[in-house]
């Protein structure tokens, strides 16, 4: 929500999540902090690791096999005093896959054009909203 307001100034909030494990979203964060804190113990990171590998899988990541095959499912709610709150659900790439796709769409578009607006500003206020949402579009994320 760091650049929403300056584009919707009556917005509130906006929680975003995967939407693989939406009633998870606030436990895995507070699990988050903790195993953050747990890694600054002696020992603590091999502890971590032992225990979470059998959930998580190597350091490295999905192979681009399993990235193909899994998709993301992103949820997003947006509220303000001024409307009832509003949701989009939108399916793309897999999520390790997401960042890195929009990154090179971002990166190719400014190769050609230049930005609405220069310096450290949002991607709705750099691209405007329609060239983003084309842009998402073009990397095969869509409104389900």
């Amino acid at each position: 929500m760091l650049f929403l307001p300056a584009d919707f100034p009556t917005l509130d909030s906006v929680t975003v999540y995967n939407g693989w494990f939406p009633a998870l979203a606030r436990p895995i964060a507070a699990m988050s902090a903790i195993t953050a804190a747990a890694t600054r113990i002696p020992l603590g990171r091999k502890v971590l690791d032992v225990l979470t590998r059998p959930m998580i899988g190597p350091p490295s990541g999905p192979d681009a096999a399993e990235r193909a095959r899994t998709r993301s499912h992103v949820v997003a709610v947006a509220s303000s005093d001024a409307a009832p709150p509003a949701e989009v659900h939108v399916e793309g790439p897999s999520a390790y896959s997401l960042t890195g796709e929009l990154m090179a769409w971002a990166a190719q578009h400014l190769a050609t054009t230049p930005p609405r607006t220069a310096g450290v500003v949002g991607p709705v206020e750099a691209f405007g909203f329609d060239t983003l949402r084309d842009g998402c579009a073009e990397i095969g994320l869509t409104p389900v």
